[in-house]
């Protein structure tokens, strides 16, 4: 049986199969009784179920270094094969393997159809590419996030899907905030607390512009939603590090 690694669908694609046929078939005659002629293998791989090909299947005869990929339409073609019995192995993602025995004829080509079964418990897990901020990315607002503080994180896209006219927009429906209207100054943020167990009042979070503790709370005035970048809300006194406080806070990084 010959031996070597098949380059695949490249060499095949030079000529039509029709070419390759009429010079193989002419070849047959006499030659083709000879001992140590070889035979030829040529065909095509395909979805069993639908018949739509499967491109670039795997494709190996087991017990050689013969392996390569068939075509983009499924085709392929096997290197020259001295007569005798051979496996093929056949494989793609998502499909049950398949391995094939044929009977290789000197002088003869075969033409085979191959039908792979999807395999039902074979499911591809999709690529996730998340796309960090570099901004909120050195300010520590990933890192924060993932040790499971108990805060509500906004990030650029989240506050232009909100499409926000005014900052304060973005805490009216956030458990724990009240948004009280305001007059000249514009709405404040207050965060609701329990004074004692029957009365309950509100204080003013802490706020942080780029890490620096500000004294105006005058949300809407003092910056536009579009130059933000990310938000972090912490109601209560679980806040990380720096950003303490027994009301909690507000951190506002801008682009």
């Amino acid at each position: 049986m010959g031996r070597g690694v098949w380059r695949g669908w490249k060499g095949w694609s030079r000529c039509g199969v029709a070419v390759v046929c009429a010079l193989w078939c002419a070849a047959e005659g006499t030659a083709a009784q000879q001992s140590g002629v070889p035979g030829h293998v040529v065909g095509r791989v395909f979805d069993q179920t639908t018949g739509e090909p499967l491109g670039r299947a795997r494709l190996q005869v087991v017990d050689t270094e013969i392996e390569g990929p068939a075509g983009p339409d499924g085709r392929f073609a096997l290197p020259p094969l001295l007569p005798g019995r051979i496996e093929v192995r056949f494989t793609h993602p998502g499909y049950l393997p398949r391995v094939e025995v044929l009977e290789i004829t000197a002088g003869e080509i075969q033409d085979v159809r191959v039908g792979l079964a999807a395999d039902s418990a074979f499911v591809l897990e999709p690529i996730v590419v998340t796309v960090r901020s570099r901004v909120l990315e050195r300010r520590g607002f990933y890192e924060r996030r993932s040790q499971g503080y108990a805060a509500r994180y906004f990030e650029r896209e989240d506050i232009q899907a909100r499409d926000p006219q005014n900052l304060s927009e973005l805490f009216l429906d956030l458990p724990g905030a009240k948004v009280i209207p305001g007059g000249l100054d514009g709405p404040q943020i207050v965060f609701q607390r329990a004074t004692d167990f029957r009365n309950s009042g509100v204080c003013r979070p802490a706020l942080f512009m780029d890490g620096v503790r500000s004294g105006i709370r005058l949300y809407d005035m003092i910056l536009d939603p579009v130059h933000v970048e990310g938000i972090e809300v912490y109601v209560g006194a679980s806040i990380p590090g720096r950003f303490n406080d027994p009301c909690g806070a507000i951190l506002i990084w801008t682009r």
